[in-house]
């Protein structure tokens, strides 16, 4: 343990020098999200005052939800997608080998290979977001609790879906629609599924999961 507990160190101080190296791009990536944020909320509000209620979400679950995705992005892309892309890139460039021959388990070191501290200082942000934003007094702690449990499913289930598309390049090559595909997951989980058809609620449920990523730890707390 003590053996990737040092690998570990090593690839974390990596990815912090290259963070502080590109400060300036890191500051606009983060006030970027603040200033999408403020404007989705600004928007939401305006919106859910003239039209009350839609589909059972008022302005404030539909705000919470919209922190919830990108709370799931942000931790999606910190544990899965950053470094799933570089899994996939070396099974394309056929440099595989260079790390399954390596005294190291790759499974192990994957999560840390490429960690974006950006997106950790994103996901501070958007929990203060949801402190500020959401009346948490009127769950229980059971709820919250179901809730965060929820969202950790969602990241694994995250985790396992990209594993399947990334593994799909020793078979076909360069997957690049699949590629594309994960890359438009957050598009299709910002839109609640109440918003969805029938057709595309199973699509996106039992074939391309989105509605299972960030969904259900909304729905836990206001129990929809």
């Amino acid at each position: 343990m003590s053996k990737y507990a040092r690998i570990y160190k090593i690839y974390l101080k990596m990815n912090l020098y290259r963070f502080l190296i590109y400060r300036n791009k890191v500051m606009m990536a983060f006030l970027a999200n603040v200033t999408y944020t403020i404007t989705f909320v600004l928007g939401v509000k305006f919106v859910f005052d003239e039209l009350g209620e839609v589909g059972g979400y008022t302005a404030e679950i539909f705000i919470a939800y919209m922190i919830m995705m990108q709370l799931w992005w942000s931790i999606h892309t910190v544990l899965v997608r950053k470094n799933m892309q570089f899994l996939a890139k070396a099974i394309n460039k056929g440099q595989l080998d260079f790390y399954l021959l390596k005294p190291v388990s790759l499974r192990k070191s994957l999560p840390v290979i490429s960690v974006r501290f950006v997106d950790i200082i994103i996901i501070i942000f958007d929990l203060c977001a949801m402190v500020l934003l959401v009346d948490f007094s009127q769950f229980d702690y059971a709820d919250m609790l179901l809730s965060v449990f929820f969202l950790g499913v969602g990241v694994a289930i995250t985790y396992f879906f990209v594993s399947v598309i990334v593994n799909m390049t020793f078979w076909i090559g360069r997957n690049d629609f699949f590629t594309l595909l994960i890359g438009e997951l957050a598009e299709i989980v910002q839109v609640p599924a109440v918003f969805f058809p029938p057709v595309l609620k199973i699509l996106f449920t039992f074939f391309v999961p989105a509605l299972l990523f960030a969904g259900p730890a909304v729905e836990a707390l206001w129990r929809l």
